[in-house]
């Protein structure tokens, strides 16, 4: 991501592809749209194993002008020619509104991968705060109560168990 001399925000993609964007808001500035070729560009996410990790493609259509099918030299002065242009027309607004939609796709891609990543980022830190965080004389202590506890209920289940022998045992 570069701002040209111009003010003007690049997005660099692979082998120099670029997508130049601006605008001609008065906050913003003027618009001029550059390129018009298409591509597509692709960003990778991993959560550091094998089996986390994704790519996110955005393919974006070329949209200038002549790939779009709209010349300076159509005109409406027949019926036909009237015609020619309004096909021409909707065919440009049907390629533009499906590239829309693959933009609208691939940002909700992004905002989903950037939303796990926040999260992975998030459980990772209140984990490694827990470790670092860890009284460790009251986790011992309670280790040991736990261990003592547990030995104490096997005691009394061997017991219980031998008391239920001797019973079957006298009456035999």
């Amino acid at each position: 991501l570069t701002i040209n001399a111009s003010g003007e925000v690049q997005i660099a993609g692979p082998a120099g592809d670029s997508l130049q964007v601006t605008t001609n808001d008065a906050v913003l500035g003027p618009f001029s749209a550059s390129g018009g070729t298409g591509g597509s560009l692709s960003v990778y996410t991993s959560d550091g194993t094998a089996t986390g990790s994704s790519t996110t493609t955005a393919t974006i259509g070329a949209l200038s002008a002549s790939s779009l099918g709209l010349t300076a030299s159509m005109n409406l002065n027949t019926a036909s020619a009237a015609q020619t242009a309004l096909s021409a027309i909707t065919a440009a607004i049907n390629t533009v509104s499906q590239n829309r939609g693959n933009i609208g796709a691939s940002v909700n891609a992004l905002t989903s991968d950037s939303n796990v990543e926040t999260t992975e980022v998030q459980n990772l830190t209140s984990a490694q705060n827990n470790i670092q965080n860890a009284n460790i004389a009251t986790t011992t202590s309670n280790l040991a109560q736990y261990n003592i506890l547990e030995q104490t209920g096997f005691d009394a289940l061997s017991q219980a168990q031998s008391a239920e022998q001797n019973v079957l045992k006298l009456l035999q």
